[in-house]
């Protein structure tokens, strides 16, 4: 079975109604309930790094990003943390 790490970070997939308009709200967790039956394909870990609206996000942001994919990626996947290197200095 495969293995799929879900990284939330909010932006409008993650948004619910609030009194001042669209807010992302929703957390890893939150968004695997409306992926109905994934679970009998893959297995789904997630993390919340944060919970932004996608015009909030900057370049600090995609560090903690790429930091996660590097630290939480399995091995399979050193050629992606090689590119990644650049992004973490």
């Amino acid at each position: 079975m495969k293995k799929i790490l879900l990284i939330a970070t909010g932006g409008t997939i993650a948004s619910k109604d609030s009194k001042t308009g669209l807010k992302p709200q929703l957390d890893g967790n939150e968004l695997l309930n409306y992926l109905d039956d994934i679970g009998d394909f893959c297995s789904i870990s997630t993390i919340t790094l944060f919970n932004l609206d996608s015009t909030n996000i900057n370049y600090h942001h995609w560090i903690m990003i790429a930091r996660c994919i590097v630290l939480l990626s399995p091995t399979e996947l050193i050629l992606w943390r090689i590119h990644l290197l650049p992004y973490l200095i």
